[in-house]
C-alpha cells in the first residue's frame, strides 16, 4: 500500500514539473496576440495598451518611417500611413506619434483629415533645441511633381515649418528631393543637407543640374556642391548619404550613380585651413553605396559598402580621415549574398566600437530578407540574427542610441499588402548578452568562417533568446 502510494505522489509530481515545464516554455516562447481591439482611444487621441505598439505587433502600416529620442522612454516617430483600396496599396497620410513609456500610451496625429495619394520617399525626424518635432518629407505629389515639405509639430496640429517659407525657387519645397541629413544647435540654428533638383518651374534662376546643397536657415546662405567642384555638374547624385558639423569641418557624404551596376561614394569636405576637397571611394563597379560619416576625436569615420547585389558578394568598409591629405580605407567584413544599410543604421558604441543595424538575405538560398544586428571593435565583426520570417521581408532597418537603450524600426512586406512599421528597444546590457553568448562573427576571409557549420544550431538559440529579451520588455512595461 505505501509503495502503491509512492508511485502515485511520484507520478503527480512528475506530471506538475512536465505542466510547468509546458508552461514557461509558452509564457517565454509566445508573443501576447495583436489583439487590434485592445487600442482604446480616448478623447485625445491616446491609445492604451502600449504593449500592442511594440514588436512583435506592428506599430503602424506604413511604408516609410523614422524616429528620434526625447529620452529612452519618450519616443517621436513619422510614418506614412498605407491602405488597401481594392487591389491597390497607396500611402494616403502621414502619421505623427508618440510612445510614452511612463504613462504606457501611444498618440497618433495624422496630417490630413482625409486620405491623400502620393508617393512618399523620405521621411525625417528630428528634435529642434526646444524639442519641437522637425520633419522631413520627400514626396511626389498627385499632380506629378516633386516635393521636399520641412513641417513642424505645433500645439498637436502641423504646420509649415516658418523657417523655410518664402524660400527662392532653388532651394525651396520644390527644388528639394531627398534629405543627406541636418544640424540643429543649441542656439536654434538650422542646417540641412539635401540633393537639389530641378523644379518644373523656370524663373531664371534655377541651374539644371542634380546637386548636393547645403542651406543655412539661419543665416539664408546656400551651398551649391557644382559651384564648389565643377567636375560633378552633370552627375547623377543620389541618396542616402550624410551630413555632419565637427567643430569648424563640414563633411557631406552622397552617391554618384553611373547605371544600375555602377556608383561611386562621394564625400566632400571643408577643412578649417584647406577649405574644400573632394574624394572618392569606391572604383565604380561593384556598385559603392555610402552609409554614415562618424566623428571621431581626431577626425572622422566614413562608412561605405557594396551591398552584392550585381556579384552577390557583399562588403564593409571604412575610411578614417585624420587631416585633408591622409586617409586610410579598411574592410571591416566580407561574404557571399546581400546586405542593404540605408541612412542612420550606424552607431558609436565608444572608442573604435561600432553597432550596426541593416537588413539581409540570410543564405544564398533564400528569398527574403531578415533584419540582422552587427558589432564591430577595430578588429573583429560579429553578427546576429533578429528577425525569422520566412513568409515575409523585412527591409529599411534604422534606429536610435539612447542613454540605456537601443530603439529601432523596419518594415515587413508581403505580396500585395500593405507595409508594416515594426518598433523594439534592446538595453545595451540586453544587447551585450545577446552579443556575448551565442553571436558569430565573420572576418575579412569569409572562407574561413569557423561558426558556418553551427549556424542552424546557433540561429534556434539566437532566435530563442531575442524572444525571451522582447518577453522581458513587455514585463517591464506592464510592470
Amino acid at each position: 500500500m505505501r509503495k502503491r502510494w509512492k508511485i502515485i505522489i511520484t507520478s503527480c509530481i512528475i506530471v506538475s514539473l512536465c505542466a510547468l515545464a509546458v508552461s514557461l516554455h509558452y509564457y517565454f516562447q509566445l508573443p501576447p496576440p495583436n489583439n487590434n481591439n485592445n487600442h482604446i482611444t480616448n478623447n485625445n487621441g491616446f491609445y492604451d495598451a502600449l504593449i500592442n505598439r511594440i514588436y512583435p505587433n506592428p506599430l503602424w502600416n506604413g511604408s516609410v518611417s523614422d524616429i528620434i529620442l526625447e529620452s529612452d522612454d519618450i519616443i517621436h516617430f513619422c510614418s506614412t500611413n498605407s491602405s488597401k483600396y481594392g487591389d491597390v496599396i497607396v500611402n494616403d497620410n502621414l502619421i505623427y506619434g508618440i510612445l510614452n513609456f511612463h504613462n504606457d500610451s501611444f498618440y497618433g496625429l495624422p496630417r490630413f483629415e482625409g486620405g491623400i495619394a502620393g508617393d512618399f520617399y523620405q521621411v525625417r525626424i528630428a528634435l529642434d533645441s526646444e524639442k519641437t518635432p522637425i520633419i522631413y518629407v520627400y514626396a511626389y505629389s498627385g499632380y506629378g511633381f516633386q516635393l521636399g515639405e520641412i513641417l513642424k509639430i505645433t500645439n498637436n496640429s502641423w504646420e509649415n515649418h516658418p523657417f523655410f517659407d518664402y524660400l527662392p525657387l532653388n532651394i525651396s519645397t520644390l527644388a528639394r528631393s531627398a534629405l543627406l541629413n541636418w544640424f540643429f544647435s543649441e542656439t536654434g540654428d538650422i542646417v540641412i543637407a539635401f540633393i537639389y533638383q530641378p523644379p518644373n518651374i523656370d524663373d531664371g534662376t534655377i541651374p539644371y543640374v542634380n546637386t548636393p546643397v547645403i542651406y543655412n536657415a539661419s543665416s539664408k546662405q546656400a551651398t551649391f556642391m557644382h559651384e564648389i567642384f565643377p567636375e560633378i555638374t552633370g552627375h547623377d547624385v543620389q541618396a542616402p548619404g550624410d551630413f555632419k558639423i565637427m567643430n569648424s569641418t563640414i563633411a557631406l557624404l552622397w552617391e554618384r550613380r553611373i547605371d544600375n551596376v555602377q556608383s561611386y561614394t562621394y564625400l566632400a569636405i571643408c577643412w578649417p585651413v584647406e577649405g574644400w576637397r573632394l574624394y572618392i571611394l569606391g572604383g565604380g563597379y561593384p556598385p559603392r553605396f555610402p552609409i554614415a560619416i562618424i566623428p571621431r576625436n581626431e577626425g572622422f569615420d566614413v562608412f561605405h559598402y557594396e551591398s552584392g547585389r550585381v556579384n552577390n558578394i557583399s562588403r564593409l568598409f571604412v575610411t578614417t580621415f585624420l587631416n585633408s591629405t591622409y586617409s586610410v580605407t579598411k574592410e571591416i567584413t566580407t561574404f557571399p549574398g546581400q546586405w542593404f544599410f540605408i541612412e542612420e543604421s550606424i552607431f558609436e558604441l565608444d572608442e573604435e566600437s561600432y553597432l550596426f543595424i541593416y537588413s539581409r538575405f540570410p543564405s544564398l538560398l533564400d528569398s527574403h530578407t531578415d533584419l540582422f544586428l552587427g558589432k564591430y571593435n577595430g578588429t573583429v565583426f560579429q553578427e546576429v540574427r533578429l528577425t525569422a520570417t520566412p513568409n515575409f521581408s523585412e527591409v529599411y532597418a534604422h534606429g536610435e542610441k539612447g542613454e540605456e537603450y537601443f530603439h529601432y524600426v523596419w518594415n515587413r512586406y508581403y505580396g500585395n499588402e500593405p507595409w508594416q512599421v515594426f518598433y523594439n528597444r534592446i538595453s545595451f546590457s540586453e544587447l551585450d548578452q545577446l552579443f556575448d553568448s551565442g553571436s558569430f562573427s565573420h572576418s575579412p576571409d569569409f572562407l574561413h568562417c569557423s561558426a558556418k557549420d553551427h549556424s542552424d544550431t546557433l540561429f534556434s538559440f539566437l532566435l530563442n533568446l531575442q524572444i525571451i529579451l522582447v518577453k522581458r520588455e513587455y514585463n517591464s512595461i506592464i510592470v
